[in-house]
C-alpha cells in the first residue's frame, strides 16, 4: 500500500489544560489496543526524521502532521491538520528546567492560554496530569504508562480521568508503541469516542472534538520526551 498522503479537510475543534495529583486505578496491561466499537482509533507512522504522521487504519490519508524539534525558540511539538504546512491545531513545550506546556491554537494567529503537563513524580517519567475545561468545567486527565521495554524509546499508555475530577476511572485512550527498528509504524493511539460534552450534550462522534486534539496532543509530547531520553541514553546519559 502506498504511504499516507496529505488530508484537507475542516473539521477541527480546539481547546485548552492545566494539572493537579491524582489517585487513580492500576494501569491495564494488556498488550494488544483497545478494540471495542466505542473507541477509534489512529495509526502512527514514522515521517522523515523525528516527524510523525497520525492516519486512520488501512487509509493513505494523513489526518495530522506531527513535527518534532529541539531547535531553540521552536515548540517540542507542534500539531497540524492534514500535512506539515497545514494549519496549526496545538503546540507543546518540553521545559528542561521549566515546567512543560501546552495550548491548542496557532501562536502566529491565536491567543493561546498556555497550561502545564505536569509530571507526577520527580524521580520518574511514568505518569503525567493535565486538565481540560472544554466540557463545561475543569477535568483533570492522567496519562500513565503501563509498559516500556529497557531498550524501547517509547512507552505504552493509557489515559483516564481521576476519580476526584468526577470520572469512574474507566480508560479514555490507550497508546501501544511499536519497537521495531525498522518499523515505519511507530504506534496506535485508541480514543473512546462521546468524551468531549458542551453542556451535557455529546458532540458528534466522527467529528475530532477539542479532548481528542489535546489528548493526542499530550500524548505526542510524551512520547517525544521518551524518545530524547533514549537518545540521552545511548549517548550515556539518563532518565527513567
Amino acid at each position: 500500500m502506498d504511504g499516507p498522503k496529505s488530508w484537507t479537510g475542516d473539521t477541527d475543534t480546539l481547546c485548552s489544560t492545566t494539572t493537579e495529583m491524582t489517585l487513580l486505578p492500576p494501569p491495564n496491561h494488556s498488550s494488544s489496543a483497545p478494540t471495542s466499537n466505542e473507541f477509534r482509533s489512529l495509526t502512527v507512522y514514522n515521517a522523515g526524521i523525528g516527524n510523525l504522521v497520525l492516519s486512520l487504519p488501512s487509509s493513505p490519508n494523513i489526518l495530522f502532521y506531527v513535527r518534532n524539534s529541539q531547535w531553540p525558540g521552536n515548540p517540542s511539538v507542534t500539531l497540524s491538520l492534514g500535512s506539515k504546512e497545514g494549519r496549526v491545531l496545538g503546540i507543546l513545550k518540553l521545559g528542561v528546567f521549566s515546567e512543560n506546556t501546552v495550548g491548542l491554537g496557532d501562536p502566529k494567529r491565536d491567543q493561546i492560554d498556555y497550561e502545564r503537563l505536569r509530571r507526577v513524580s520527580n524521580w520518574t517519567h511514568g505518569t503525567y496530569e493535565f486538565e481540560f475545561g472544554g466540557m463545561g468545567d475543569r477535568r483533570t486527565f492522567t496519562w500513565q504508562r503501563t509498559r516500556q521495554s529497557i531498550f524501547g524509546d517509547q512507552p505504552d499508555m493509557e489515559l483516564r480521568e481521576n476519580v476526584e475530577s468526577g470520572g469512574s476511572g474507566q480508560v479514555l485512550a490507550v497508546y501501544k508503541g511499536c519497537q521495531g527498528l525498522f518499523s515505519r509504524t511507530r504506534g496506535t493511539f485508541s480514543l473512546r469516542k462521546g468524551v468531549d460534552r458542551q453542556a451535557g450534550v455529546e458532540k458528534k462522534l466522527e467529528d475530532w472534538s477539542n479532548w481528542e486534539l489535546m489528548v493526542l496532543l499530550t500524548g505526542c509530547g510524551i512520547i517525544e520526551g521518551s524518545r530524547r531520553r533514549a537518545r540521552a541514553r545511548r549517548s550515556g546519559g539518563g532518565g527513567a
